[in-house]
């Protein structure tokens, strides 16, 4: 049996062609050539958006530790995903810059076991609001200028439930984005360092 398992958090930018981008893969395109029997393989990657909503190139942030699976996955991303225009400030259209984690599995279980959510940032606190659970994730959205700061941090809006919507938390990881979090600035098509929306994954722990 195949699956493939999308994880994701999209910034301002809107679900590719008005669907849930994991209508972009499906079972016909997992490739046998890199997947044997009993394979699970993540590749995290990274898309640049031009502010006109097309994708103008797609990186891979952390590789599935198979070059040919990397490269495909890139290829299928570029080729299929087309996005809403982000926005920055006063709403200017704005390059973005859109970070994915794609699994690959092969398995002869019903189903995969769940793995732990990518984070960009872990924060440890003492204790964490009425109902939230240990580790809870906020999900954010921010602007990154050329220099790789970040400014006009707010929640990102992300499917009900997915993850907290607490404005304590939501408070403390703008508050803390800034200090510990660097992304990397977007690069137009001419290498040129420049301002972008992004996103990130805070996760709060008590442990």
């Amino acid at each position: 049996m195949f699956w493939i398992v999308l994880a994701a958090a999209s910034a301002q930018l809107s679900p590719p062609l008005g669907t849930d981008i994991r209508s972009l893969f499906s079972y016909d395109d997992v490739p046998m050539e890199y997947l044997p029997a009993e394979s699970d393989r993540s590749v995290g990657i990274r898309l640049t958006v031009r502010p006109d909503g097309h994708v103008q190139s797609c990186d891979v942030e952390y590789t599935s530790g198979v070059d040919g699976l990397d490269v495909y996955t890139c290829k299928l991303a570029k080729r299929r995903a087309r996005f809403a225009a982000a926005s920055a400030e006063m709403g200017k259209p704005s390059y973005a810059v859109y970070r994915a984690t794609i699994r690959w599995v092969v398995t002869g279980f019903a189903k995969p076991s769940p793995k732990p959510v990518n984070t960009d940032l872990v924060l440890t606190v003492n204790e964490l609001p009425k109902g939230a659970k240990s580790p809870a994730y906020v999900s954010l959205m921010f602007v990154v200028d050329e220099r790789g700061r970040t400014s006009s941090c707010s929640a990102e809006k992300v499917a009900p439930g997915q993850y907290s919507g607490d404005p304590q938390l939501l408070q403390m990881a703008c508050e803390e984005i800034p200090k510990s979090y660097r992304p990397t600035p977007a690069k137009d098509d001419r290498g040129n360092p420049v301002e972008s929306v992004q996103d990130a994954i805070v996760a709060f722990t008590t442990e």
